[in-house]
């Protein structure tokens, strides 16, 4: 009986969802609605005008190449000034999560399904991407292999404000390193002892300081 009512209720709401869909839709608005009404944002790497965003929705939409692109979630996003992907020339974007902890690059193309390194998922971030031309890649931002899921790299994030971190992009397992940071880049020097490659780091009001990345084996 009970199995009855649960099948009943379910191809009512299945029979009706169009009108849940228009309620929303009052409310929230749809995207076809809201994407000629979008924020001017990034530059298109297929006709080179700027792409609009509509925040709400995470999605970037150029009116001339009439091409949707969806951004992450659960962070805020903002347009990396004046640097182009090496692979297709769409601006890249700037994500930090929610935690105020992760922050990465991604290409908007590459990160959804264009990537010729498609192979290493759907959705190719700069700090998954294997291309040694760019420097926000994995293979110049690699400090070293993660202890915790041991099948990933540790790879050094984008500055969130002044505080630097790193974080794996196969487990996601991140570590705040350090405050007050105003530059930092990767060193082309290792650890003698575990391999793990330095960098460099300026502080704000303090001299250069060449530091070594954490073991946390």
């Amino acid at each position: 009986m009970a199995l009855e009512e649960c099948k009943e209720k379910f191809n009512n709401f299945t029979q009706n969802i169009s009108m849940m869909d228009a309620i929303f839709a009052r409310i929230f608005g749809t995207y076809e609605d809201e994407k000629h009404h979008g924020t001017p944002f990034s530059h298109c790497g297929t006709c080179g005008n700027i792409m609009t965003i509509v925040q709400k929705h995470h999605k970037l939409f150029c009116r001339t190449c009439n091409k949707v692109l969806t951004l992450p979630q659960n962070g805020v996003v903002e347009a990396a000034e004046g640097i182009l992907c090496p692979l297709d020339s769409f601006q890249l974007i700037i994500f930090t999560a929610s935690n105020q902890v992760t922050s990465y690059m991604l290409c908007p193309w590459c990160s959804n399904n264009h990537s010729p390194f498609n192979n290493l998922g759907p959705r190719v971030t700069c700090n998954i991407c294997p291309d040694e031309s760019c420097g926000f890649s994995r293979m110049n931002n690699t400090l070293e292999d993660c202890s915790v899921c041991n099948q990933g790299h540790v790879v050094l994030n984008q500055l969130v404000g002044d505080r630097l971190s790193a974080s794996c992009y196969y487990c996601y397992n991140s570590v705040i390193i350090m405050e007050n940071v105003q530059t930092v880049s990767r060193s082309p020097n290792q650890c003698p002892s575990c391999s793990a490659f330095k960098f460099i780091v300026i502080f704000w009001g303090i001299f250069d300081k060449n530091l070594m990345m954490i073991n946390r084996k």
